[in-house]
């Protein structure tokens, strides 16, 4: 069914396509796997008939810096750190877009 369906409209297949790259865009493990999908995604955009797609593709290429810093950030959040408590706990939140510094008492 699926086939049939992208086949009769293949602009959708294209942004569906595109959708599923950013998944894994999120999934990937480091910067520079996330750099390479995200490069085939905006390639993939600027290629495009679909007037829609290209915009996006402009949107994405303005938000890439942003993009990219999730894995800063992702980095950060899995660093052990120390709780209000004093024990040490891991924080395993990958989604999680505002790092808030924490204070160590002395």
């Amino acid at each position: 069914m699926w086939r049939e369906f992208s086949d009769s409209f293949p602009t959708l297949k294209e942004f569906w396509w595109a959708k599923e790259q950013l998944r894994s865009f999120y999934k990937a493990l480091d910067k520079a796997e996330g750099e390479k999908i995200l490069g085939r995604v905006l390639i993939a955009c600027r290629t495009s008939e679909d007037a829609e797609m290209m915009r996006w593709g402009r949107t994405l290429s303005r938000w890439k810096p942003y993009l990219l810093n999730y894995f800063e950030h992702l980095e950060l959040e899995q660093k052990t750190r120390r709780s209000s408590r004093g024990s040490f706990i891991l924080s395993f939140q990958p989604r999680t877009w505002l790092i808030c510094p924490t204070t160590t008492s002395t």
